[in-house]
């Protein structure tokens, strides 16, 4: 087998096609696998049917192994063992079925270009959580294809060449099939605040009002709390294509739940999210000092830091002594 240094450890079948390479199969022993964006001096443009899937689907092409930097030399080669993924940007076909059976894949980041999307590429990826946008320029409906082919909690930002431009949250559902004998037939439901949010795109593209618009329905469900808090957490945080409306209604509610929303950006942010919340979110002299003390805890330097500086701006400076001569 041909091998050749990369940004990666991967082992590939591969055609050339119209003056771009088909990987036909990838296989990698790397939990952080980074597809390269060309082989053997040509760009990558088309991943096949089952391409990344758990099993090996096939056995034509051409095939080379890619040598990069490993640290664990017993690493077993098993695309069910990858944790995340990243495509490169000139791809413009995703086959059938392609990452079916990576059930420990959380993360999953692509450019949102013009892409031909095959059937259930996502398929049994039990895992997948965490989804990193790239977009040049207007949508082109990549993210719609991803929300509407799992019903699991999906944490998603959206970036461009100057950096994070918004972060959505979109709510787990589950969809319920029951029988119903005399009828002979089954009926179906939902449960859960995120089938809606999964579904906002009109014709594959993310309009912002339409997403805001299910704030208030959402708010009458119980018991997701965590989840709403989040959601309109990202929302105040990155407010892209926010309307004031909606911005007060978000305040709202991350107001009457900031204790728990400080303890989820003490836990999961940095020292430039907690400033931002700061800014944000009004909070008392006893909820910051609550908040030093899990930062202490928990070892957030940078976070107590910032917290204690807020702190002594919350706090009277109290009498000063004069002396005149």
């Amino acid at each position: 087998m041909r091998q050749i240094p990369g940004c990666g450890n991967w082992r590939i079948r591969y055609e050339q096609k119209n003056s771009g390479i088909v990987i036909l199969r990838a296989e990698t022993c790397d939990e952080e696998a980074v597809l390269p964006e060309e082989l053997l001096g040509l760009p990558v443009t088309e991943l096949g049917d089952y391409a990344l899937a758990a099993r090996d689907q096939g056995t034509r092409g051409a095939e080379l192994e890619m040598i990069g930097r490993r640290t664990d030399q017993e690493a077993e080669w098993s695309n069910r063992r990858m944790r995340s993924l990243r495509l490169p940007c000139g791809i413009r076909r995703i086959g059938n079925y392609a990452f079916m059976g990576a059930f420990y894949m959380e993360r999953f980041e692509f450019c949102d270009e013009p892409v031909e999307w095959g059937v259930s590429p996502f398929m049994n990826c039990m895992a997948l959580h965490e989804i990193i946008v790239n977009r040049p320029g207007e949508d082109q409906g990549g993210l719609a294809k991803i929300c509407g082919e799992t019903d699991r909690e999906l944490d998603v930002q959206i970036r461009d060449a100057s950096g994070m431009r918004a972060r959505l949250l979109f709510p787990e559902y589950a969809e319920i099939w029951e029988e119903n004998t005399p009828a002979r037939q089954f009926d179906h439901t939902t449960d859960g605040a995120g089938y809606p949010y999964h579904h906002v795109f009109r014709d594959r593209r993310l309009h912002w009002k339409d997403y805001d618009g299910l704030w208030e329905k959402s708010r009458e469900r119980g018991g997701i709390e965590d989840v709403l808090t989040r959601l309109a957490w990202f929302r105040l945080r990155w407010p892209e294509g926010l309307e004031e409306q909606r911005r007060r209604a978000y305040l709202e509610y991350v107001t009457e739940n900031r204790e728990r929303l400080m303890r989820w950006v003490l836990e999961n942010g940095d020292g430039t999210d907690l400033s931002r919340l700061l800014e944000i979110v009004v909070y008392t002299p006893q909820q910051l000092r609550e908040g030093c003390d899990f930062a202490r805890e928990s070892g957030e330097v940078q976070s107590l830091a910032v917290l204690l500086s807020r702190l002594r701006g919350e706090q009277p400076a109290g009498r000063r002594k004069r002396f005149e001569l």
